[in-house]
Parts: structure tokens; C-alpha cells; sequence
């Protein structure tokens, strides 16, 4: 997660809050970021982008008293994806120590480039889905402790106009086999040591590697049934320290 340094070539799943890759459009290499437990978002060594290629893609911002006069970018903290428009697929870790009050307070932002400005369209938080297990506890406990299952779902007030994201199919598990390109995208940090995340959205590439490469980088932290292990193409391209949703 945020400890791991970007010189390496590797990056497990769970490092980079893979939640979101689940979700691939059916054209190969297209895909949601993912994340840390310190909200955030970062692209290394990626490029500008446009929303209108990306039409999935949200912003999840903090809300509450007084927030419609702070910028949306300092108020963002997690990205998401989503999978109908009143419905966004995002990292657990992101929402799921928010208390109801506070969970009613974020705003998922659609349709934005610059998070700085007013365009695009938003909705606030209705309620929150996770898996659970037969006895009905979380199975996500906390990114440190337990990284599997760090998958949400944000029930929105209402619909948003963006497209959502098209999901592989069952007879599409291609999309996941081991030298696929994938693309993330987010307004995260654009280096290791930055704390503001970038104003406009951006894209960097990655590609799936074996189980194997990081199972053995991350041991048993790395749970191949709900992850799915990255690289840089480069070795210097990546979305974590911060990297969520």
C-alpha cells in the first residue's frame, strides 16, 4: 500500500486495492483504480486523460457542513466506478469505517475532468452494500489485517447521466489472464511525496501478471480468489501510495 516503494516492478493486488479491476469492460484494458486504507489516489508516471473516454469514473469527495464551499479536490479521497447509474463499485476500505451520518454526507462526482470545477453531474450516498459471510460479518475487516473481499457498493439518491462501465461477461475470463493491459485512471498524487491529488484526470497502464509473481513479493497477504496481481509495463508505472476505489 503506501509503504511500498514505485521503484519496484511488482505491485500485488491488494497493494493497489484491486477491487475495481474486477469490474474490466469487455474491450481489454480498460478498468477502475483501487486503493490503500489512507484515502487518496495516486497515478505515477501516467498521462492527462479525458472523461468522456473514461465515462465510469468517479470522484468520491467528503461532505458535510460548509463543504460546498471547498473544492471538490480537496475534498476527494476515493474514485469509483460505476456499474449502473445509480449504483458505484468501489474499495471497501474507502467507506467502511464511515458512520451513517457521515457516509450520508459523500457526494460521488460523474462526468468531471477537473475536480476543481463545476461540470459534470453528482449524487450523495444512499446507503452501502459488502459482502458477508453466513453469519453475517464483514468479510472485509481492514486492509492491514484482512485485504480480501475490499469491495463496496454505494447505493447513490439518485441516478447519474454518465455511462456506466461494461462488465466482462462469463465467457470473457480472458480479460484477466496473465499479459493483459489494463488502464487506471483517478486525480491522485502524481508522485510518491505529493498529498494533493492531481486536479485532472489521468490514465496509466499496467499489466496483469501470474498469481505466482506476487504471491511470492506478498506471501499469504496476497489472496488470489479476490485479487488480481499488477505491474508496470516499465516497472515504473503505478496507482499505489493512496492509490483507492
Amino acid at each position: 500500500m503506501v509503504a511500498t516503494s514505485h521503484s519496484a516492478k511488482v505491485r500485488a493486488a491488494f497493494c493497489c486495492g484491486l477491487a475495481l479491476l474486477a469490474v474490466l469492460a469487455i474491450s481489454p484494458g480498460q478498468a477502475g483504480a483501487a486503493g490503500d486504507q489512507v484515502a487518496g489516489v495516486s497515478i505515477i508516471n501516467g498521462n492527462t486523460t479525458k472523461i468522456k473516454d473514461w465515462p465510469w469514473q468517479v470522484a468520491i469527495v467528503a461532505g458535510g457542513p460548509g463543504s460546498k464551499r471547498v473544492s471538490a479536490r480537496k475534498r476527494y479521497f476515493c474514485t469509483g466506478s460505476l456499474i449502473a447509474r445509480d449504483l458505484v463499485l468501489t474499495a471497501a476500505h474507502c467507506v467502511a469505517d464511515l458512520k451513517p451520518s457521515r457516509l450520508k454526507g459523500v457526494q460521488v462526482i460523474a462526468g468531471r475532468n477537473w475536480l476543481s470545477s463545476n461540470s459534470g453531474s453528482s449524487s450523495y450516498v444512499e446507503s452501502r452494500l459488502m459482502p458477508r459471510n453466513r453469519k453475517g460479518r464483514l468479510k472485509f475487516q481492514s486492509a492491514s489485517f484482512s485485504p480480501g473481499w475490499d469491495v463496496a457498493l454505494l447505493k447513490l439518491k439518485r441516478r447519474l447521466p454518465a455511462a456506466p462501465i461494461k462488465l466482462a461477461g462469463a465467457t470473457e475470463s480472458a480479460t484477466l489472464n496473465p499479459g493483459s493491459l489494463v488502464r487506471t485512471t483517478g486525480w491522485g498524487v502524481t508522485n510518491p511525496f505529493g498529498r494533493l491529488g492531481s486536479n485532472v484526470l489521468r490514465v496509466a497502464s499496467q499489466v496483469i501478471l501470474p498469481d505466482a509473481v506476487c504471491r511470492r513479493d506478498n506471501g499469504r497477504s496476497y489472496q488470489p480468489k479476490t485479487m488480481l496481481c499488477l505491474g508496470g509495463p516499465s516497472g515504473n508505472t503505478s496507482t499505489c501510495f493512496g492509490d483507492s476505489g
